[in-house]
């Protein structure tokens, strides 16, 4: 059945936000596009009217094959736009669910045309993060680019600032969790990882108790995070958030410090890598969002199932 489109309500709807909307029939030919998809595609209604969506990621959109395949299987995949400004926008393809999508396989659902596209433009919302920092006189609040290394509350203020703002920002945000033998300084970690970070990234020790009563806490309770599956109180714990990175690019962040592990601790450092569900994403299905703690506590429990993939299991 094709889907009946192109209505003046349906018009003003999508024309009122900044969200470029682009709807495609079961031809997969663009049937309807809003406002800000000209505009941010930087051509008129009817040059994208009757495109594919093949034609928009290639010819429009720039996207290559890998990127492309990620868009498919359902993530957000961010592009630099027609003008190559650098912060472009962020693309999303929406499937109406079916009977018939359910039970084909994934092969044959990433070969499904989209219902739908949504461009995202990521300039407003970054152009709101400068504008809050200014105002509130906290651009310089977390260091220069030089000054990644932060302790173990500055850390936790970190993750939990970046948190909020990309859950109401829908940015993207990861984290890194390297365990490590004790016994780490600060001049030893920031020699280490902050040379394979940008300088909207930091790094820093979180700190576990490792007596009963101390600050309040039992033994391999997190200062400050007290999680539910706390972390070894006999280990070094570094923690990287990574602002504006997808899980792809938070992995090779991890692979990356592993690799440049000191020689003598190398075959004992472990990584987790964690990515935020983003609210924009959740809101309709679910009552819960991410967290600082669950993104802490997700990136924990991959460190422990690297760890057990590469040495067997462990009692951390």
């Amino acid at each position: 059945m094709a889907l009946e489109l192109g209505t003046m309500g349906l018009q003003i709807v999508c024309d009122a936000i900044d969200d470029g909307v682009l709807i495609f029939d079961e031809s997969d030919r663009v049937v309807f596009c809003n406002a800000a998809a000209c505009r941010y595609l930087g051509v008129r209604s009817r040059v994208l009217i009757g495109k594919s969506s093949h034609t928009i990621i290639t010819r429009f959109l720039d996207i290559n094959r890998d990127d492309a395949t990620l868009l498919f299987a359902g993530e957000t995949v961010s592009c630099p736009g027609t003008t190559d400004e650098v912060d472009g926008c962020d693309v999303k393809c929406l499937r109406l669910p079916s009977q018939r999508q359910t039970e084909r396989s994934v092969v044959d659902r990433l070969q499904e045309t989209p219902t739908a596209m949504i461009l995202r433009d990521r300039t407003r919302a970054k152009q709101l993060r400068a504008m809050e920092d200014a105002a509130s006189g906290s651009s310089g609040r977390w260091g220069s680019a030089a000054d990644l290394v932060l302790d173990h509350r500055a850390i936790l203020q970190f993750l939990s600032h970046e948190t909020r703002r990309a859950n109401r920002d829908g940015e993207k945000l990861s984290a890194v969790l390297v365990k490590a033998p004790l016994g780490l300084t600060y001049e030893t970690r920031d020699a280490w990882i902050s040379p394979v970070l940008r300088s909207t990234d930091r790094v820093g020790a979180l700190a576990v108790a490792r007596e009963i009563g101390r600050a309040g806490l039992d033994p391999g309770e997190v200062t400050i995070a007290a999680l539910a599956v706390p972390l070894h109180p006999e280990f070094s714990w570094s923690l990287v958030v990574l602002p504006y990175a997808g899980e792809t690019g938070a992995h090779a962040v991890a692979l990356r410090i592993r690799a440049r592990a000191p020689a003598e601790i190398a075959r004992s450092v472990f990584v987790g890598v964690g990515t935020l569900s983003l609210r924009r994403s959740d809101w309709a299905g679910s009552e819960r969002f991410d967290t600082a703690e669950t993104l802490l506590e997700r990136s924990y429990r991959r460190v422990l199932a690297d760890e057990e993939a590469r040495t067997g299991p462990s009692a951390a």
